[in-house]
């Protein structure tokens, strides 16, 4: 997404610390924030259940990642101000 002059891009690594020292050498300015995985079947409903129980739960999430597919089932990777109360609320 272009912001003005400026790009901002967001990605999940499967190396973090690659990536990292990526973007420190290259002078590259970011921030990072950890991501809660969550597994959901691939099934109409789904997300809207996992969206009612969160905000019922008091979580505003950032960012919704799809990270992965397997058979029946979606890995989503969550993003909030508050990763703790997203376990809470999931439990």
């Amino acid at each position: 997404m272009a912001v003005g002059p400026r790009i901002l891009a967001r990605f999940v690594p499967n190396d973090v610390e690659g990536a990292r020292r990526a973007l420190d050498a290259a002078n590259v300015r970011f921030e990072e924030r950890e991501i809660v995985p969550v597994l959901v079947e691939s099934r109409a409903g789904e997300l809207a259940i996992l969206s009612t129980r969160l905000a019922e739960g008091g979580v505003a999430l950032r960012a919704l990642y799809v990270t992965s597919t397997a058979g029946n089932l979606v890995e989503l990777a969550l993003v909030a101000d508050n990763p703790e109360r997203i376990r809470r609320v999931l439990e």
